[in-house]
């Protein structure tokens, strides 16, 4: 096989599990007797993953992507959750998606097993709410992330705007200046977590960690030599809590071999709007989604070529609050939409790496 063709499976792998661009090649089953090594589909040959960054409290998941790999069409879509999504109790009261593994964490009885425990418990959780299950999950720390970008030399891209911004709460301290820059392992978790520069907040967020993407997608299958890959991921092995088995990672990959090196990547973010809704915590930002834009995106791009499979987004009505007219007419709204970026869309603003 050409030594090519090996690096653009490693790619595809390594960019599907780094974390905030996904972060692991090769992970080993953590619990064997429940292995899963079989299709997740009899009749289309997909994969659904949900990908998770855990932040520095190692308490709040402020990453979540629904990653769909499908190997025939050869494609990879990846689904932004906003972290500040809101999910309704029966009274009416909005929580955060983000923070479900922590909730769960904290209630986890076994101390050796609890972040494994709290990881299933919010993909649990989280596939309930949007009507689809995930196969799998791999939840990553942010250690993990630095080192994962450190390991294939940095990502270089171009930043959009200068961005600067100080919070010693968190010990995160963020200064970095507009133009092209090759982004080491904390200079590229500083990127992915500003937010307070931006006019939409949160969501200007979820854009900049689009074309890190993209920027780190394009590094890795254009700047690394095949050697420099396998060290990459041997580098990457064990740092992350996952379900995944070797089996399943050796199968997908032995398939893609078969099929050719192109792969189609497509991003796009859950539709809905933010805004301020009053609590028993006070007002606070939270991301109001849109129920038939959301169903039509999952339909689309999940389900695409299953007419007759049954789905339903938000089921039990939990992303809506009945009796908040401002969630009501978001949640409602028959005329809202979304849209899918392509790698070629984000590319136009990404330079190629200079030397």
């Amino acid at each position: 096989m050409r030594a090519s063709l090996w690096k653009r499976i490693f790619c595809v792998f390594y960019v599907l599990l780094v974390i905030t661009a996904l972060v692991c090649l090769f992970s080993f089953e953590k619990n064997p007797t429940n292995d899963r090594d079989t299709l997740v589909s009899e009749k289309k040959r997909v994969y659904n993953i949900l990908v998770a960054g855990i932040d520095g409290t190692g308490v709040n998941t402020d990453v979540l992507i629904l990653v769909s790999y499908d190997l025939d069409a050869r494609s990879l879509k990846l689904l932004q959750i906003p972290r500040d999504t809101a999910v309704f109790s029966e009274n009416g009261e909005a929580r955060r998606i983000n923070s479900f593994y922590g909730e769960a964490l904290l209630a986890a009885k076994d101390d050796c097993g609890r972040s494994r425990l709290a990881a299933r418990s919010a993909c649990r959780s989280i596939s309930e709410l949007i009507g689809i299950a995930p196969d799998y999950y791999v939840f990553v720390s942010l250690s993990a992330f630095r080192d994962a970008v450190d390991s294939i030399g940095g990502v270089r891209m171009y930043l959009p705007c200068d961005m600067s911004y100080e919070d010693p709460e968190q010990s995160l301290r963020i200064l970095l200046s507009r133009g092209e820059h090759l982004l080491s392992g904390p200079e590229a978790e500083q990127f992915v977590r500003f937010r307070s520069g931006y006019a939409t907040g949160d969501l200007g967020r979820l854009d900049a960690q689009k074309l890190f993407f993209a920027a780190l997608f394009k590094t890795v299958t254009e700047e690394l030599t095949l050697g420099e890959a396998i060290s990459a991921a041997k580098e990457s092995i064990g740092r992350v809590e996952t379900d995944l088995s070797f089996g399943v990672i050796s199968r997908i990959v032995t398939d893609f071999c078969h099929r050719g090196e192109n792969i189609t990547v497509s991003y796009m973010t859950l539709p809905g709007e933010a805004v301020k809704l009053d609590g028993i915590n006070g007002s606070r930002w939270y991301y109001v989604v849109n129920r038939s834009a959301s169903n039509e995106l999952f339909r689309r791009c999940f389900f695409e070529g299953e007419p007759d499979a049954f789905f339903e987004f938000d089921r039990e009505r939990r992303f809506c609050a009945i009796d908040n007219e401002t969630v009501c007419n978001i949640y409602f709204d028959e005329n809202f939409d979304f849209r899918i970026y392509s790698e070629e869309d984000l590319n136009k603003t990404i330079p190629s790496r200079a030397g």
